[in-house]
């Protein structure tokens, strides 16, 4: 499977979002689903859209002065090859 998933994309709001965007009432959602699509799209989508967005809280740390030298991920996305 190809970075970008064929165009599919997981909003990753689950719980809605705290950081970076601080909006509670943002939900989770795929887009640009075709029929084209499988379960493997689903998958990686979803690690992707994960990844993004703990990109984005990363970035706005920087922007803020924060630093750090390690960043440690847990659970199951964090044991993929991915």
């Amino acid at each position: 499977m190809q970075p970008g998933c064929d165009g599919m994309l997981f909003h990753p709001h689950l719980l809605g979002e705290f950081a970076p965007q601080w909006n509670p009432n943002l939900r989770a959602s795929f887009t640009g689903v075709t029929i084209h699509h499988g379960r493997p799209h689903l998958t990686r989508s979803i690690l992707e859209g994960v990844a993004f967005q703990v990109r984005a809280a990363l970035e706005d740390l920087r922007e803020a002065g924060a630093t750090w030298n390690e960043i440690r991920l847990i659970g199951g996305g964090a044991a993929s090859p991915l």
